[in-house]
């Protein structure tokens, strides 16, 4: 269902655009590893410092953004002062609670519940934040966007289902 409606109405994706599918899958795929490796093997080994390795992570991944950015030039094109408050409000609040509040109580989660309970909320925050954007921002819903929040709550039901 992903891009179906791009496709659909003929909206032409960008020169390459299969390169930035082929990005999601893979990072999709990297993060479901991570969170298994996060799960059997780092628990194990990080007993004491248990949220040294997210720490880790978020530094780690924090860097390899600048150095996309800075690679591509985007640091050097960005007005800084172009930026509002409001935004960089809004950046302070995704650092805070959206990355380190956020990942921290992920990684917890993942050392006290199941991986696959855990990993639900990549299911769930997408129709949250459509829910969000429906109700806040006004934004419009397609049949096709409705079929997939469907999949997606269906899936979840299934997972936290037990036999």
């Amino acid at each position: 269902m992903l891009y179906v409606e791009q496709l659909r109405e003929g909206e032409a994706l960008q020169r390459h655009g299969e390169y930035g599918i082929l990005l999601l899958i893979v990072g999709c795929v990297s993060w479901a590893l991570g969170t298994l490796y996060t799960k059997y093997r780092s628990s194990e080994v990080e007993n004491v410092y248990a949220f040294s390795g997210a720490a880790w992570q978020m530094v780690f991944a924090s860097l390899a953004f600048w150095m996309c950015a800075c690679v591509t030039g985007e640091w050097v094109e960005t007005d800084w002062r172009a930026v509002s408050v409001w935004s960089w409000s809004a950046l302070a609040y995704l650092v805070t609670c959206g990355s380190i509040l956020a990942y921290t109580a992920y990684v917890w989660l993942l050392k006290v519940r199941p991986a696959t309970e855990v990993a639900t909320h990549a299911y769930v925050n997408p129709v949250v934040a459509v829910v969000v954007g429906v109700g806040f921002g006004g934004e419009h819903v397609s049949a096709v966007q409705l079929a997939g929040l469907a999949v997606i709550l269906v899936s979840v039901m299934l997972v936290r289902c037990r036999r």
